[in-house]
C-alpha cells in the first residue's frame, strides 16, 4: 500500500507494480500480488510538484490463500459454515460422479471461490463452463448468472476493468450426476465485427461498462436488460468498425428506440439524438473504394430498447421484360397495354433488416398487356436506377408500417 502527494511508482524485482505518476493529493493506492518467499528488491520513485509533500509505503501478508480461497459446502444453497476451506490454484475441476473431498457428498454440494485480481486496464471477457449452476461477480457486478441445472454449458460475461485490484467471486453448485466447473478470462483486443462499447448512462460518459465484439447491429432487447450488470434503461452504446467498400452510392438505414447517430469517416450523416418509438432513418452516401470507418451511437431512455442497422450498394442493372399477349379475334380492333414501367430502387427497407453490406439490389419490373384484337403485340418494360447525385445526403421518412412496440 502506498500514499503520495504527488506521483509515485513502485517496482518489485524490476517489475512495475504500481504506477501513479501524476499530480495528486495524498490518496491511498493498493496492489495485491503473490510473492514467493525469499529476498526481493523493492524500488520506489517519487516526485513533488507543489503544495503539500508526502509519501509512504508499506506491505502485509494477506493470509493463507494466495490464489483462490475455496469454501466447500455440503448443500447447494451455500448456507451455514463451509465443511472445507482450502487454497485452489485455479478453478478447473472435473470431479465426475465423485466428491471433491471425502468430507463432502458426491451430489448436492456447493463451492464459493474468492480472490483479489489485478489485471491491466482494458476490456475483459469472463467464461464459465459448469455442470450444474454457476455465478460470477467482479466487484459488485454480477456478470454471469446461470444458477440452474445444466450439462457442462459455457457462459460468458463482459466487463471493463481499471488497473486497480478487483474482488472476484465465483459460486457453483452440483445437483447430481457429473460435477465439473471451469472459470477463466481473457482480454478483449480483437474485433471481427463491431467493437461495441456499452455505457451505464445515456451520454457515453466515462469508461464503458463493458466492451465486446458484436457480429452485427440487430438488437431488440424489449424491456429487458442487455445483461452483464448494465441497467435495462438509461444506457448507451457506441459501435465502431472499419470495412472495405466499393465505389458507388450506398443506402444506409437505421431503426432505433430511442436516439441514434451515424458517422461515416467521422462525418455525421444521420443525426437523430432524441427519444423515438422505433423510427426508421435512412440516407444515400456516395463512397469511393477503400477502407471506411463506420460509427453508430445509440441510447435508450426507457421502456423498449431497439436498434438495427443495415446498408447496401445501390444496383445499376437495367433489365427488360418482354410480354407476348394471347391473340383474340373481335369485331373491334382495340389494343390496350401498359407500355413502360419505371421503378426506382431508392426505397427505404422495411423494419426487417437484411445485413448484407455489399449486396447489389436487382429490381424487378412487371408489365401488363391486355389486348382485345387479333394481333401479336410486344410490350417492353424498362427499369431505371434512381439518379445518383454528387454526394447528396437526404434522409427520407419510411413508408413501411410503424413497429408494434412503443415507449409510452
Amino acid at each position: 500500500a502506498a500514499r503520495s502527494d504527488d506521483g509515485i511508482r513502485v517496482y518489485l524485482d524490476g517489475a512495475l507494480i504500481l504506477d501513479n505518476w501524476r499530480d495528486q493529493e495524498a490518496v491511498p493506492a493498493r496492489v495485491e500480488l503473490y510473492v514467493e518467499a525469499g529476498e526481493h528488491l523493492i524500488q520506489v520513485e517519487y516526485y513533488e510538484n507543489g503544495g503539500d509533500a508526502a509519501v509512504s509505503l508499506g506491505w502485509e501478508l494477506q493470509g493463507l490463500y494466495p490464489a483462490w480461497k475455496g469454501e466447500y459446502f455440503d448443500n447447494t444453497a451455500l448456507s451455514g459454515q463451509p465443511v472445507l476451506v482450502r487454497n485452489d490454484n485455479e478453478i478447473s475441476f472435473n470431479w465426475g460422479t465423485n466428491a471433491p473431498d471425502p468430507r463432502l457428498p458426491s451430489n448436492n454440494f456447493g463451492v464459493r471461490w474468492s480472490r483479489s485480481l489485478l489485471l491491466p486496464e482494458g476490456a475483459y471477457r469472463f467464461l464459465a463452463r459448469a455442470d450444474d449452476g454457476v455465478r460470477v461477480w467482479v466487484g459488485d457486478r454480477l456478470i454471469i448468472d446461470e444458477w440452474h441445472e445444466a450439462r457442462a454449458d459455457t457462459y460468458e460475461g463482459y466487463i471493463w476493468l481499471d488497473s486497480q485490484p478487483h474482488k472476484v467471486r465465483i459460486e457453483y453448485y452440483d445437483g447430481g450426476g457429473n460435477a465439473n466447473v471451469n472459470v477463466w478470462w481473457e482480454q478483449v483486443t480483437r474485433f471481427s465485427g463491431w467493437r461495441g462499447e456499452y455505457y451505464a448512462n445515456r451520454n457515453l460518459d466515462g469508461p464503458p461498462h463493458f466492451v465486446r465484439n458484436d457480429d452485427e447491429i440487430d438488437f431488440n432487447w424489449g424491456t429487458g436488460s442487455v445483461g452483464y450488470g448494465l441497467p435495462a434503461d438509461s444506457f448507451a452504446v457506441r459501435w465502431t468498425r472499419t470495412t472495405r467498400l466499393q465505389t458507388g452510392t450506398y443506402y444506409f438505414a437505421v431503426q432505433a428506440d430511442d436516439g441514434v447517430r451515424l458517422y461515416i469517416d467521422d462525418r455525421l450523416v444521420i443525426d437523430e439524438w432524441h427519444d423515438a418509438s422505433g423510427a426508421l432513418y435512412d440516407v444515400l452516401v456516395n463512397i469511393k473504394e477503400g477502407q471506411h470507418k463506420l460509427v453508430l451511437e445509440y441510447y435508450d431512455r426507457g421502456a423498449h430498447a431497439l436498434v438495427q442497422m443495415a446498408w447496401r450498394l445501390m444496383g445499376t442493372a437495367t433489365p427488360t421484360a418482354t410480354i407476348t399477349p394471347t391473340a383474340t379475334v373481335t369485331a373491334t380492333a382495340t389494343v390496350t397495354q401498359t407500355a413502360t414501367a419505371t421503378a426506382t430502387t431508392a426505397v427505404p427497407p422495411t423494419a426487417t433488416f437484411t445485413h448484407t453490406p455489399t449486396a447489389t439490389a436487382t429490381p424487378t419490373a412487371t408489365a401488363t398487356a391486355t389486348p382485345t384484337a387479333t394481333a401479336t403485340a410486344t410490350a417492353t418494360a424498362t427499369v431505371t436506377e434512381a439518379p445518383s447525385e454528387e454526394p447528396t445526403l437526404a434522409a427520407t421518412e419510411p413508408s413501411s408500417p410503424e413497429p408494434d412496440d412503443s415507449d409510452e
